[in-house]
């Protein structure tokens, strides 16, 4: 019981350091919108402000990989209404549902090629 605790005491500051790095990222993104007036959200712009910084440190902080990593294992919690609106919204579905499915998978793929392109281009970087 003892090493649980030291180990989460060893981690910590760092998970602590990590989540106000997202949440610090966030709020410059909302500020440069607001002062701006950019028609971005701001967690768009905190993100590449994040997105930025990893780039230039050339990895993942430990803290940040934590923060990140239990963040994403929820990551489902907040598509719940938006089940609960697809359902209420039945009629619009089935009016515009093949063109809802043409934007989600052209979507998918964009994203994945975007990805691929990332993990070659930084893979090539550590060789």
């Amino acid at each position: 019981m003892l090493d649980r605790w030291n180990a989460i005491w060893r981690v910590a500051p760092r998970a602590t350091l990590g989540a106000a790095t997202l949440v610090a990222c966030q709020m410059v993104g909302e500020a440069l919108t607001g002062v701006l007036s950019w028609p971005v959200p701001g967690a768009v712009l905190g993100m590449l402000l994040l997105w930025a910084l990893l780039c230039g440190l050339g990895r993942v902080p430990t803290g940040l990989g934590l923060v990140a990593g239990l963040l994403l294992s929820h990551l489902m919690l907040p598509l719940i209404p938006l089940v609960a609106g697809i359902s209420r919204h039945s009629g619009l579905l089935r009016q515009h549902g093949a063109a809802l499915l043409l934007l989600c998978v052209g979507g998918v793929v964009v994203t994945t090629l975007c990805a691929v392109a990332a993990f070659t281009l930084l893979d090539g970087r550590r060789a």
